[in-house]
């Protein structure tokens, strides 16, 4: 008399470990009596593998530093760069009057006329940047916080470059400063247009990226610092890159930031549009069991007692049934608890 079993059907495995199985009549898989031939029939090897699965949450691509540009005295645009434009230390990024208003290295943005005797952190980066563009060719200059006659002399050069006026003071306007990598992300008004100060004229970005995820609460133990992730954009195209920083976020969701990796992400060649979000799903792996012993769903059957099994195949082709312990799933493959070695052949239907 055969032992009878039961089949689980394989896409109802995840709802049969917790609230039982569909169970049925198991002769037409066995073909008789245990020890009878497997001829024609599907199978599978025991295997140790490690499990995981993959997480979906949105989230965006946005420049990391992104500041208006605005004018700081009255005038008439007479030309501005092009959106695109990367904005490199030395270069013009407007003209009000045909007046230039040259971009210099430095993060802390240009608020005063600079002259002698003056002292600050502009003065600093203004001499470190004409020092670097090479207005300073017998090394006089001491980059320093302390405007000098010296620092007179280096920026009377670069204004004559320029085609600024020559005085040897800085005219609050004629300095943007900007940090390393900057473009010009979007241009706000044009060529011709009559501006008061501190209208605003463009959109500069640092040219640096990065992605922000939102997670939700439930999905939070499934990530950490240092994970890799995929942002997929709109496209269907993909980009790398790693999670740098996780925060609390409203709701009892969590905030992660991640770095890209590789190149920046770029829109026909060109930086993201007007410096704006572009919305992604973001996709990462959660390791669920790391090296244990897996069986395909579909190898798996129920006993009469309710415990699990599979039909091993031996040497000569017959089978025989082998209680096992079940534990974690990834898909179709299910974790086992059992003293089968990895490459025993089971049926698999």
């Amino acid at each position: 008399m055969s032992r009878r079993l039961r089949v689980i059907a394989p896409l109802a495995l995840a709802l049969a470990v917790v609230a039982g199985l569909i169970l049925v009549d198991p002769l037409a898989r066995l073909g008789g009596d245990e020890g009878e031939a497997t001829a024609e029939r599907d199978v599978a090897e025991i295997t140790v593998r490690t499990l995981s699965t993959t997480n979906e949450a949105d989230g965006e691509i946005v420049f990391v530093d992104r500041r208006p540009v605005t004018t700081l005295r009255a005038g008439t645009i007479t030309s501005i760069a092009a959106v695109g434009t990367e904005v490199s230390s030395g270069s013009a990024v407007y003209a009000l009057d045909e007046v230039p208003t040259i971009a210099l290295a430095g993060a802390v943005p240009a608020w005063r006329a600079m002259t002698v005797d003056d002292v600050g952190v502009d003065v600093a980066q203004l001499e470190a940047a004409l020092v670097e563009l090479g207005y300073d060719p017998d090394g006089e200059v001491t980059v320093d916080d302390a405007y000098t006659t010296v620092t007179a002399t280096m920026v009377e050069r670069w204004q004559a470059d320029a085609g600024l006026a020559v005085t040897g003071t800085v005219d609050l306007g004629s300095v943007l400063f900007v940090p390393d990598g900057a473009g010009l992300a979007s241009v706000v008004t044009g060529v011709g247009r009559s501006v008061t100060a501190g209208t605003e004229v463009a959109v500069l970005t640092s040219g640096r990226q990065q992605l922000e995820v939102t997670i939700a609460a439930d999905r939070r133990a499934s990530i950490e610092v240092g994970d890799a992730v995929t942002a997929r954009l709109p496209d269907r195209a993909t980009v790398d890159a790693t999670i740098v920083e996780i925060t609390p976020a409203g709701g009892g969701g969590w905030s992660a930031t991640a770095r890209l990796d590789g190149a920046l992400l770029t829109d026909g060649g060109s930086p993201l549009p007007d410096g704006e979000a572009v919305p992604v799903t973001v996709s990462w792996t959660e390791v669920v069991a790391e090296e244990v012993t897996t069986v395909s769903a579909g190898a798996l059957t129920r006993l009469d007692s309710g415990a699990y099994a599979v039909e091993v195949v031996d040497d000569q082709g017959t089978t025989h049934v082998v209680e096992v312990g079940i534990g974690r799933a990834s898909g179709s493959s299910i974790e086992i608890v059992t003293d089968l070695p990895s490459g025993t052949v089971v049926v698999a239907p």
